[in-house]
Formats: structure tokens, sequence, C-alpha cells
């Protein structure tokens, strides 16, 4: 199994290598119950599933802590023991998503079970220790603005239907977006949710303002792949310029746009005229689009010759 981001690889085999004790708080009424009795002697003994115990024995009341249960998901769900179809079309799967708060809780007890049976029959008879999942991919939490976590008993969770409501589902989606790293949490407030819909708007003005006057909205281009830079090339050069145009760290210096001046204004790398000088830390260009003659906007080499 991959763990990503590696970053959490510590976390998994410290709790895979060391045993930890926890507190078992979270149980439920229908868990599974302990497989432990007791004999009137002060016997102590675990029976299987196909064993019975003796008579006069009693079975512990206590039931397992709910992600012991959560570990039996894809069993419990899938018609495990018996051969089923949605066993041999799920499991095992490749990949697992979930947050890194129950990577041992849950994404360890799903291993240890899925690995102790994989050589069952009815998940046709596959090799044993093979893994339920190949990749793990694990995301961080969002956090209130404070950085606490969510819960019920503080109650600073947040509905996101109300945002919806109050600042758009693009600003929700903005806001959750803006800082998603995975393995690393994201703490939100009304401020950022406010900041995002402000955003949203100015590009919804925009463009508004742009189609009011004449812009039109084109085919989209198919994605070409970035030329290598090589060695001797600026880094501070456009990555989808031509190498013909790139400019040499020891010839030009990269914060400063090659341009030739003449009689209708600066000229930048693209020989495309603008009406002021080029300001970008790139050094090259690459729209070859003619200048319009006429209309509200005027075609520059780039977005920094129109300001």
């Amino acid at each position: 199994m991959v763990i990503h981001p590696k970053s959490q690889e510590p976390r998994w085999f410290d709790w895979i290598d060391n045993m930890h004790d926890w507190c078992i708080s979270r149980q439920l009424w229908w868990g599974h119950r302990i497989p432990i009795w007791y004999g009137p002697d002060g016997e102590v003994a675990c029976f299987g599933p196909d064993e019975t115990a003796p008579e006069g024995w009693e079975q512990d009341p206590d039931v397992l802590d709910t992600w012991f249960s959560s570990g039996l998901w894809p069993f419990s769900t899938m018609g495990w023991p018996a051969k089923t179809p949605e066993l041999d079309k799920f499991y095992p799967t490749s990949v697992l998503v979930t947050g890194y708060d129950i990577l041992f809780f849950w994404v360890a007890r799903m291993m240890m079970f899925g690995t102790y049976v994989s050589g069952d029959e009815a998940l046709d008879g596959g090799e044993a220790g093979t893994v339920p999942f190949k990749d793990l991919f694990l995301h961080g939490l969002v956090r209130d603005q404070f950085g606490k976590k969510m819960s019920k008993s503080r109650g600073n969770g947040i509905d996101p239907l109300d945002w919806v409501d109050r600042f758009g589902a693009d600003a929700l989606r903005f806001t959750l977006a803006r800082g998603a790293n995975p393995g690393s949490d994201l703490a939100v407030g009304e401020d950022h949710a406010q900041s995002s819909r402000n955003f949203a708007n100015k590009l919804f003005n925009a463009t508004k303002f742009a189609l009011m006057n004449g812009a039109v909205i084109g085919e989209l281009l198919p994605a070409t792949p970035s030329p290598t830079l090589t060695a001797g090339s600026s880094t501070g050069s456009s990555r989808c310029a031509p190498r013909s145009t790139r400019h040499s760290t020891a010839t030009s210096s990269p914060r400063r746009a090659r341009r030739s001046t003449t009689s209708r204004g600066t000229r930048c790398a693209t020989g495309i005229s603008s009406s002021r000088r080029c300001s970008s830390p790139r050094a090259a260009h690459t729209s070859t689009a003619p200048r319009p003659s006429s209309g509200p906007f005027s075609m520059h080499c780039c977005a920094c010759c129109t300001r």
C-alpha cells in the first residue's frame, strides 16, 4: 500500500509498530459483542463463531468500539462470507480516500481484517496477504476559523446550505478549494466565505463587462505539453514560449523583457506592438494574434501590456 502524502507514513508505522492505549468511548448499542466467555469458577476463554461455550458460561456483555465495526464495513455490506457479485466486483479495490485523523482507527483495521481474509473462497481464493486497497489518499480536516476541530459539543460547525444561501455556491466551493492541500487542515470562517464571494463577484462583473463590449467566447484549444527547460535557459522565461524566444541568463536579465522601439511604440519579443512597455518578469510571449483595428479592447502581446 502507498500512502499519499508520504508525510503521513510515520503516523501509520507509529501505530502499527507500537501499541497505544486509547479510550473505547464510541460504542454502538448493536455493536459486535466481545467474544469472551467467563466460566463459573473464574475461567476466561475466547470462542469463535463455529465453537460453543460450555454450559453455565456467560459472554461478556460489552461490545467492541465503533471503529472495529467500521473496519468490517466491506464484509458487512457486500455479503461476506458468502460469495456475492458485489464482492467479486468491488473487493479488493484500488483506492481509499479518507481523513488522516482515522488513519489507525479505521484504515488500519480494514487493512488488518482484509489481509486476514484475503485467501478466503468468497474472494475467489486470492493469494493470502493481498491488501484490500493499493493507494491511500489522506485529506485534511475542515476546521473553524480558530483552527479548532468542528464538533457538536462545541457548536462550531458550519451548515453548508446556510452558506450557499448567504454567499453562494461558487463562493463556498472556492473557500474550500483555496487551501485544500493533501494532508493539511483548512480553517474556514465567515470572513473567508465573504472574501470568496467578493472574488466571484469581481470575476462575474469583469466577464459581463467584456461580453457587453464585444468579447466573444471562443473554443478552448487542446492542451499541449510544455517544452522542458534546458541548461542555460532562463528560469524566468515563459514555459510555453518557443526555445528560440527564450533568453539565456548570460545574455539578458530575466527581469527585463526584450523589446525594440519602433515608430509605433514599444515592441515585445513576439514582434507585436503595444502602447506601453512590457514589465512582465517573463522574457518571451507566445501570442501571435493580430491587433484589431478597432473595438473597445486592443490585443496586446500579454496581459501585462494592457495595464
